[in-house]
C-alpha cells in the first residue's frame, strides 16, 4: 500500500483522457522536434486537466466522485490545434484546444461550483494537452515552434471524464486513473 493510501491524503486532479491515436501523434511530433533541455510528457499522461485539486483527504476525492456522478455534460467534439508556451517565462508546452472550448469551459465551471468550499482550486483555466517541459523558456519557445512545422492539428471526442491520482518521483509524476466515468 502506498504511503499516501495510508494516511488518507491523495495527491489528485480531475481531467479528460484523450484518444491513443492524439497521444501518439503529439509524442512523436515532440520527440521528433526534441532538444537537450526539453522532458516530453510520456504518451501515458497526456491529458486535458480540468480541475487540480491538489494533496487533498478522500472525503475531496468523495466529494469529486459525487460531482462526477452528478455530471449532466455529454460528450462533445474538440480539436487540437497549434502547439504553443505560455509566454515568455513559460516551462510548459502544449498542444491548445482551439475547438470545443465550450465543453471543457462547462466542465471546469460545474466543477469549480461543486468542489467550492472543499478544497482551494486556482480557477485559471485554459484547456489544453502538455507535451514538454523545460527551465529554459527561450529553448522551449523554439521547440513549440518546431513542433509546429510537424504538427497539423487533430479533431477528437470528449467522451470520458475522471480523477486521477498523480505520485511523484525522481523521474517525474505517474499517473493512474481512480475514479472515470463516461460524458
Amino acid at each position: 500500500m502506498c504511503d499516501a493510501m495510508a494516511t488518507g491524503i491523495l495527491r489528485v486532479f480531475i481531467a479528460v483522457d484523450i484518444p491513443n491515436e492524439i497521444k501518439n501523434a503529439l509524442y512523436g511530433v515532440a520527440n521528433a522536434s526534441a532538444f537537450s533541455g526539453i522532458r516530453i510528457v510520456p504518451k501515458d499522461n497526456m491529458h486535458i486537466t480540468l480541475v487540480f485539486l491538489g494533496s487533498v483527504k478522500m472525503d475531496v476525492v468523495d466529494d469529486a466522485k459525487t460531482a462526477i456522478e452528478n455530471l449532466k455534460i455529454g460528450p462533445f467534439s474538440s480539436r487540437l490545434e497549434s502547439i504553443k508556451t505560455f509566454g515568455k517565462k513559460s516551462n510548459v508546452a502544449f498542444a491548445e484546444v482551439a475547438e470545443g472550448n465550450e465543453g471543457f469551459l462547462s466542465l471546469n465551471s460545474y466543477l469549480m461550483k461543486s468542489l467550492s468550499g472543499k478544497v482551494e482550486i486556482d480557477n485559471r483555466f485554459m484547456p489544453h494537452v502538455t507535451i514538454a517541459r523545460g527551465k529554459d523558456p527561450s529553448k522551449l519557445s523554439k521547440f513549440a515552434g518546431l513542433c509546429n512545422e510537424r504538427w497539423k492539428g487533430m479533431d477528437f471526442r470528449a467522451e470520458n471524464i475522471c480523477i486521477k491520482r498523480s505520485t511523484l518521483s525522481h523521474t517525474g509524476p505517474a499517473y493512474d486513473t481512480i475514479f472515470d466515468k463516461a460524458l
